[in-house]
């Protein structure tokens, strides 16, 4: 009995030194907008701080309009502070107390971490709160508070509900889901009869990029030089999940021997090596953690170091926006960037097996299917090689990235929500 219980005072002490207790709630002040997003939302650089591409293009915008924000990082976040754009608050020792009382006490129904953000959005005394990743706590707590809350959508192309929202109570969900595409907003809509409101917006990243933004570009962010000694130029979306011994999931189990790619791809990045420039796009929960992914960091650094045709540094810190317009075509294991790389005329082959008939993820990507813009393949060394040389780009996908007044009506919509919100409790 003795022995197991140091075991499990053991484990948790070796998990403590492993999370980030900065905690800077005593700086949280009154805003006009209340921001939530993860160090895994941050994927982007700006200035050397942490960048978000959908939750901080969507700051800028507020705040160009002269209104306040204030951004929270989700418990473990440590691209806290200076690290981050907008010197993002760090909750995480608030967090560790609320998680021990809720262990110890749970069962008084003291809600905790409920209390926590109660206690975060009064401080703050939001009119409108955008998150990234929202817990029930947050729902709840927005709720409980009467401050309206939109839920923006971390990617594109969502093509069934995810985080079993359709079995949710009301008041674990937010009060609005912000869609970035069509697709999404279909599959989301199925909310509306819970009371969510679903509001479609223009992408606010790729907006930036359009002719009439494009001179507001910070410089780091423009295209890398085009590599004119190749025929052309492939980018290559990496994911996480499928690293033996590191974040290996079950579904990818064994799929991937190096984690990262398969070796049918290495063999035709080799055979192309006077003829193709590939980019290794690493996914930011990989670079953002170094030490947790340093293994898969000195395997990616030694095979561009050993293919002089590879690189992984410059594609992976360079937005997509940027990136994809010098690229004939896009491969990935199954990548939500296949949508962003459609919208930009950039069409893929996707290599998971779990795409495949019969498998858990069959329904996925089947819209770009449809359109021309993805095919989910077979991973061999003549299949990969017969599309890379045919991949050309296409026509953009996505049109209502033009709409230069989006992000501004946007604004004063869930402004406007939020009035509506608090007439109706008087």
């Amino acid at each position: 009995m003795i022995p197991r219980v140091l075991n499990r005072i053991r484990t948790c002490f070796n998990k403590l030194k492993h999370i980030n207790l900065q905690d800077h709630t005593k700086l949280i002040e009154p805003s006009d907008f209340l921001l939530f997003c993860h160090d895994s939302n941050r994927g982007l650089s700006l200035n050397s701080q942490a960048y978000s591409p959908l939750l901080d293009s969507i700051k800028d915008q507020i705040e160009a309009k002269g209104f306040t924000c204030m951004t929270i990082a989700h418990p473990w976040s440590r691209l806290v502070g200076e690290k981050g754009y907008g010197n993002p608050i760090a909750i995480n020792r608030s967090n560790l107390y609320a998680k021990v009382i809720e262990k110890l006490f749970g069962n008084l129904g003291l809600k905790p971490e409920l209390r926590l953000y109660e206690s975060i959005i009064s401080l703050s005394k939001p009119k409108v709160m955008i998150t990234i990743g929202c817990s029930d706590s947050i729902c709840e707590a927005a709720r409980n508070l009467s401050v309206f809350h939109a839920e923006l959508l971390h990617g594109i192309g969502y093509t069934s509900m995810k985080w079993n929202w359709d079995k949710k109570a009301k008041e674990h969900l937010p009060q609005c889901i912000i869609s970035l595409d069509p697709v999404s907003t279909r599959i989301f809509s199925e909310l509306e009869k819970k009371g969510v409101v679903i509001k479609e917006i223009p992408h606010p990243f790729l907006r930036r990029f359009q002719d009439d933004c494009f001179d507001q570009i910070p410089s780091e962010w423009r295209a890398p030089k085009t590599k004119s000694s190749y025929n052309k130029e492939i980018l290559i979306s990496l994911q996480w999940g499928y690293a033996s011994g590191i974040d290996e999931l079950d579904q990818f189990k064994g799929v991937l021997d190096n984690g990262l790619f398969y070796k049918e791809l290495e063999k035709v990045i080799e055979m192309t090596h006077n003829t193709i420039f590939w980019r290794f796009r690493l996914h930011p929960v990989q670079y953002r953690n170094p030490k947790k992914y340093n293994e898969i960091l000195d395997f990616i650094e030694h095979f561009v170091n050993s293919h002089k045709n590879c690189d992984w540094k410059e594609s992976t810190y360079i937005p997509l926006p940027s990136l994809l317009p010098q690229c004939s075509g896009h491969i990935t294991m199954s990548s939500m960037c296949s949508y962003e790389a459609a919208y930009l005329g950039v069409t893929t082959l996707a290599l998971a097996p779990s795409l495949r008939e019969q498998e858990s993820y069959k329904h996925m990507f089947n819209d770009l299917v449809s359109q021309g813009y993805l095919i989910k393949g077979a991973a061999t060394v003549d299949y990969i090689l017969e599309w890379v040389k045919t991949a050309e780009k296409k026509e953009p996908l996505l049109n209502n990235i033009i709409d230069k007044a989006s992000m501004i009506d946007t604004i004063d919509w869930l402004l406007s929500q939020a009035e509506i919100s608090e007439e109706s409790l008087h």
